[in-house]
């Protein structure tokens, strides 16, 4: 189930351990809130728990090319390398330091 946090918000997941927690935000490639994910969600309304210490992680599932949802300025990345580097750059140094993000291939192969 998702997590419960002090905003009454509810992370997808949440990893507990040894009372720390850390919250963990989920998109697919194709969501309108790909971009704004990180800023909106997982810092003001996850991270901010006293048990997350603000930290937290951004998956993002890379359903292909062809799903990736372009940002405002109409950069749209064609690699789950490249999504990855544009989303880590994005947070800069300070929230870097607590955030990681991680993209995930999930499209199909030559073989599925």
């Amino acid at each position: 189930p998702e997590g419960q946090h002090a905003t009454e918000a509810r992370a997808d997941i949440v990893v507990y351990a040894d009372g720390f927690q850390v919250p963990v935000e989920v998109k697919k490639n194709s969501d309108r809130r790909l971009w704004s994910a990180v800023d909106n969600q997982l810092i003001p309304k996850y991270t901010i728990d006293p048990a997350a210490d603000g930290y937290g992680i951004y998956v993002v599932l890379w359903f292909g090319a062809d799903k990736q949802r372009r940002r405002s300025d109409g950069v749209r990345p064609e690699s789950p390398e490249r999504l990855e580097k544009i989303l880590t750059e994005s947070l800069g140094e300070d929230k870097a330091r607590k955030i990681s993000v991680c993209v995930i291939d999930v499209s199909p192969t030559a073989s599925d």
